[in-house]
């Protein structure tokens, strides 16, 4: 049986690590509990933006690495989701 101690909750991964382990298709899931996850996720993740500073050119490069091609980003768009 494997040891869950050593296993982070996902709010305690670096941001890399969040990336690379988040379910980008959540919103596509027909099972609610997977919705929700992949939601709280998301949130998780964006909090560890701004807790890092908010975006800029690095961690949209890390975002974009794990980022499946139709979700990626750039400053354009964060720039103007910002004024909203």
């Amino acid at each position: 049986m494997p040891n869950n101690k050593n296993i982070p909750y996902f709010h305690e991964l670096s941001l890399d690590k969040m990336l690379e382990n988040h379910d980008w298709y959540y919103q596509y899931s027909d099972d609610h509990r997977y919705y929700k996850k992949g939601s709280e996720q998301q949130n998780i993740i964006h909090k560890k933006i701004k807790e890092l500073g908010g975006w800029n050119q690095e961690i949209i490069d890390k975002y974009n690495k794990f980022a499946p091609k139709s979700m990626q980003t750039d400053m354009e768009w964060q720039n103007m989701i910002k004024k909203l």
